[in-house]
């Protein structure tokens, strides 16, 4: 399992329609994809921006490959979305899954 790591930011007014964008267009995106297992949203309020971190799940690298092209290295994120955004990293990073403490149910 490789888990696919990407950032970025946004204002605290900006990140509401992020949040959205994310649940309500990326996921359903992602889960077309085959290979795709899983993708978490997290955020932290440091008081002036929202800090973003994205952790997907996939398969193997073929299937990032098949998502992401021939840069499997490159962000992939629409022109669209950057409108909410103050800064995005224009990379990501893979790690291989060495442990995972799963499954869990969260409930908000």
């Amino acid at each position: 399992m490789i888990a696919r790591l990407w950032s970025a930011r946004a204002t605290p007014e900006n990140w509401p329609a992020y949040e959205k964008h994310f649940i309500d267009h990326v996921v359903p995106e992602l889960r077309t994809q085959k290979g795709y297992v899983a993708a978490n949203l997290l955020k932290r309020d440091d008081g002036e921006e929202i800090a973003i971190t994205v952790v997907s799940f996939w398969r193997s690298l073929d299937a990032i490959d098949t998502f992401a092209g021939q840069d499997r290295e490159a962000a992939v994120v629409s022109r669209n979305v950057t409108a909410f955004l103050s800064s995005f990293d224009k990379r990501v990073q893979h790690f291989d899954l060495a442990f995972a403490d799963t499954p869990f149910d969260l409930t908000f």
